[in-house]
């Protein structure tokens, strides 16, 4: 007959970390983090190629369970191609980033300024100086863009905007600065 412990202790004597090896390789392919010991895991890191790198982090920001925050290494490089935040907990993701080419740094942010579901503020860093080159808003929140504003320079500041300020589609304003 074989004796059965059932566990009884609290959540804080638990691992703060648990490590795995999926395909029995000798190396770490996924790991996940209670940092502070209440039984519900923050972060978790996965290598889904198991080439040694993670490619996959998923936070819970807010330990309700629902992932807030994602970070992605899309072709496998070594550099994060996808950042997602869920900053207001509702399920959504509000806040994205993107490395479309490869290239150090974020070059597209895409926000949901309001919340309500729907992007509003597109911002791009087309030669990747760290500057935005382009931005697009949706100021009254309609899933139209209201304003569209362009670095023609490259000196971090906007040079030519061009603005739809009663909102019926036709941008009347555009001011070269």
């Amino acid at each position: 007959m074989t004796d059965f412990h059932v566990p009884t202790e609290p959540y804080h004597v638990l691992p703060a970390e648990i490590h795995s090896d999926g395909n029995s390789d000798g190396v770490t392919d996924y790991v996940v983090h209670d940092h502070d010991r209440d039984g519900h895991y923050e972060r978790y890191e996965q290598d889904t190629d198991y080439d040694g790198r993670f490619d996959v982090v998923q936070y819970d920001t807010n330990e309700d369970g629902v992932v807030d925050g994602r970070l992605e290494d899309l072709n496998r490089d070594g550099a994060w191609d996808v950042a997602a935040w869920d900053r207001n907990h509702d399920g959504t993701y509000d806040n994205l980033s993107y490395n479309l080419d490869g290239r150090p740094g974020w070059d597209l942010h895409k926000v949901d300024t309001n919340y309500d579901g729907l992007i509003d503020l597109v911002r791009r860093d087309l030669d990747h100086d760290g500057l935005y080159d382009v931005r697009t808003e949706d100021r009254d929140h309609d899933g139209a863009v209201d304003r569209l504003s362009y670095d023609l320079d490259g000196d971090g500041h906007f040079d030519l905007v061009k603005e739809d300020n009663n909102f019926d589609g036709d941008f009347e304003n555009s001011f070269r600065y």
